[in-house]
């Protein structure tokens, strides 16, 4: 996919298959000023019952959103490291 800028309120989107080894990896790498932000956006090990389709970024850090129930939760703050971020 390759790097992507996307301003503040826009949105960038993709659609993807598990790979035959189910090893699917996408991560994302978030820069504001002087915030930084490192999280898996998909991880075939961690996301096997994936729900959230959603990733909001705000000014506390990043959110993870289920678009059928419109719930929020929260991952992790800016300048956490990525074994910082609670996963649902």
């Amino acid at each position: 996919m390759g790097a992507h800028g996307v301003a503040i309120n826009e949105s960038i989107s993709w659609q993807f298959e598990l790979d035959s080894f189910r090893a699917t990896l996408f991560w994302c790498n978030l820069a504001v000023e002087d915030k930084h932000l490192s999280f898996d956006a998909y991880d075939a090990d961690r996301h096997r019952n994936f729900y959230i389709s959603v990733w909001d970024i705000s000014d506390d850090g990043l959110f993870g959103r289920y678009v059928s129930s419109g719930y929020r939760h929260f991952i992790c703050r800016w300048n956490s490291s990525k074994k910082d971020c609670r996963y649902p």
